[in-house]
């Protein structure tokens, strides 16, 4: 099954195509802001080196957060485009799950960490494959000191976590002092969101009968943006902005 996964949750850009288990060809770019942009050009170049039309794809995996709001819609919004043009099955992929998958030969606790700004970060805690991450302590956003005290209260004695993610990066030191030699940072290759793991998890999923239509996909934020916080705020009360969770 070749499958096509699009990676726009952090500045990252990445587009992979995966043919069963094999990765055919994973492409990246440090797009910061200018997804809308790069994102359809690189589907194209990525399927052009490969020899491939978008009609020899068998599905197509995105991924639906958390992460950017802006980057998360841009790229589930190509990734539905071209599944429903192509009549094909869409797979949304969580990004925590997706930076897990990248361990996933070690069978390792993996915590992946995003930045959520206002102080906090995107957490979860997972068992690393295979054939694709376990979920122990589901997707939540709270500040880093409190999700490192749960961890430190609910780690199996003798485990150690393995963090990834931006902002396992940026806040090691934090990391290190809560948690001391019972956390480690992954190797830098498995620490950003990769569209290769995105086309992964999207491959099995459909596999099992998993794929669902585009026009069901959406985004999983955990949180209100940036824009509907703002709206609260001026106005007292919870925003009218319908919520996107992915189901």
């Amino acid at each position: 099954m070749k499958v096509l996964g699009v990676e726009t949750s952090t500045g990252i850009l990445g587009v992979a195509v995966v043919d069963g288990p094999r990765l055919l060809l994973e492409a990246n770019h440090d797009a910061q802001r200018t997804h809308a942009e790069r994102l359809l050009p690189l589907v194209a170049e990525t399927l052009r080196t490969l020899g491939l039309r978008p009609a020899d794809l068998d599905g197509v995996a995105a991924s639906a957060g958390p992460g950017s709001f802006t980057g998360l819609r841009i790229g589930l919004a190509v990734a539905k485009g071209l599944a429903f043009a192509l009549g094909k099955p869409l797979c949304g992929v969580g990004t925590l799950e997706a930076l897990a998958h990248n361990l996933t030969p070690t069978g390792n606790l993996v915590s992946p960490l995003l930045d959520a700004r206002h102080g906090e970060v995107y957490a979860a805690l997972y068992r690393a494959g295979p054939p694709m991450p376990t979920a122990v302590i589901g997707p939540s956003v709270l500040p880093l000191e409190r999700w490192l005290r749960r961890l430190a209260d609910e780690l199996p004695l003798g485990e150690r976590v393995w963090f990834a993610g931006e902002a396992a990066q940026s806040r090691w030191p934090e990391v290190e002092k809560g948690l001391g030699e019972r956390g480690a940072l992954a190797a830098t290759p498995d620490r950003l969101p990769r569209a290769a793991s995105v086309a992964d998890l999207g491959r099995l999923r459909l596999e099992a009968g998993e794929g669902r239509n585009p026009l069901e996909v959406g985004a999983i934020y955990l949180r209100p943006s940036q824009a509907e916080m703002l709206w609260e705020k001026r106005h007292g009360g919870r925003s009218s902005f319908p919520a996107d969770d992915g189901r």
